[in-house]
């Protein structure tokens, strides 16, 4: 009996954890996107060439720096810059966005946020003031090598992230959180041609399972989930995906 008050009390810390930093990470989502006019991407791609990147991330960077020197960006703190472009998805443009460059850190260590610098022509201009990254928990933080992390919720699981971002279509694209347990997807609500997402981006946790839920179609007040996902936490409802 003791063994199972312990498992429940832990459970509900977790669960109540969760809870906490969703909301969280959201209003830090909601500043990004007070300050940059859209939503931080769930699929950003980075690298010292921009014509290399694709045309969503050149949009994306464009909007944050639309005086961006190439110049100065090769040659300010190149070396958190990749000179191959590397794409980040889910929880991982996640972290980029909400937290800036990233300098340092490994398996065992996390790194140094930098934020984004408000010098108009380059994002890696730290001697100008910068953005406050937010401040995750080191031992959440998870490596992806490059100077790049992920970011994991309480149950070790990562956060799955999608956004509109700078899409230009209205169905969003539903692969940046494919690698994760069940290969979550966005949930929405369609209408003939038109998808509500409820959000402009979605940030879900696998909750106790550790697995996902499908996403896809979702009534928000008569949820029809059973199973994986019963027992996942999001930004756009407070009780659980499957509960009423």
């Amino acid at each position: 009996t003791i063994t199972l008050a312990v498992t429940w009390g832990l459970t509900k810390a977790r669960d109540t954890k969760n809870v906490v930093e969703i909301g969280q990470l959201a209003g830090v989502v909601e500043a990004f996107k007070s300050k940059y006019e859209f939503y931080p991407s769930s699929k950003i791609m980075i690298g010292r060439n921009q014509s290399a990147l694709d045309a969503e991330s050149q949009r994306a960077w464009s909007k944050m720096y639309p005086t961006m020197s190439q110049t100065d960006w090769n040659q300010t703190n190149a070396a958190l810059v990749p000179t191959t472009p590397i794409t980040l998805t889910g929880d991982q443009a996640m972290v980029f966005f909400l937290g800036g460059f990233q300098e340092g850190g490994s398996a065992t260590n996390p790194p140094v946020f930098k934020g984004f610098s408000t010098n108009p022509k380059n994002p890696t201009d730290f001697s100008a003031p910068c953005t406050k990254p937010f401040g995750f928990n080191g031992a959440q933080l998870r490596f992806m090598g490059s100077n790049f992390f992920g970011y994991n919720d309480a149950y070790d699981i990562p956060y799955a992230f999608f956004s509109k971002g700078l899409q230009t279509t209205s169905q969003w694209r539903a692969t940046d959180c494919s690698t994760l347990p069940g290969s979550p997807t966005p949930y929405f609500q369609q209408s003939g041609t038109v998808f509500n997402y409820f959000k402009g981006f979605q940030i879900i946790s696998a909750g106790e399972d550790k697995v996902f839920g499908p996403g896809g179609a979702y009534n928000l007040t008569n949820p029809a989930v059973s199973g994986p996902g019963f027992d996942d936490r999001v930004n756009f409802r407070e009780p659980k995906v499957g509960v009423k």
